[in-house]
């Protein structure tokens, strides 16, 4: 267990000074930490952002935080949470900001969190997003649902022969 014992102990009691959380990229933390640490969060309205970034988690641990209803900022940046934990996340309808950089995320995650209506902000960059999921969040936006404000897509795959990553009137930067 990376996570020290008394942070989650503080989590756990909704210390009204722990509004955001960001843990140590070493040693990362793991599923289990992550498992551990949204059981902490259960019941806590106070912590509202969370900083991963780096950890040694799967998907496993992104559909434990997907259940989480008072986060509103997420950073799982270097995290190898790939499609399904991407598809997980997409079904939190309290998430505001969600940064997925370098995550294995593919067309199939980018897909999923297109369909989400309360993300303001999405970092996709240096991923695994070709043609399909940059459409599916254009699309999005001609269909009239709510997409992102911003959507960073930057570094991630190129359309067919090399062509710029982009999706016909999404605002990707």
């Amino acid at each position: 267990m990376v996570l020290p014992s008394g942070l989650l102990d503080r989590i756990e009691a909704k210390d009204d000074e722990l509004a955001s959380l960001q843990t140590p990229s070493f040693p990362p933390v793991d599923d289990d930490d992550v498992i551990a640490l949204c059981r902490a969060m259960e019941g806590n309205t106070i912590l509202t952002s969370v900083t991963l970034a780096g950890a040694k988690m799967g998907g496993t641990g992104a559909r434990a935080l997907a259940s989480n209803t008072t986060l509103t900022t997420l950073n799982l940046s270097q995290s190898k949470i790939g499609d399904d934990g991407a598809t997980a996340l997409a079904g939190n309808t309290a998430l505001v900001r969600l940064h997925l950089w370098r995550c294995g995320v593919g067309d199939a995650g980018a897909a999923a969190l297109a369909r989400n209506s309360t993300l303001k902000e999405l970092h996709l960059s240096a991923n695994l997003v070709d043609m399909a999921g940059a459409t599916a969040l254009g699309v999005q936006q001609h269909a009239g649902a709510p997409r992102p404000d911003v959507v960073r897509c930057r570094r991630c795959r190129r359309g067919g022969a090399g062509a710029p990553l982009h999706a016909e009137g999404a605002q990707l930067v």
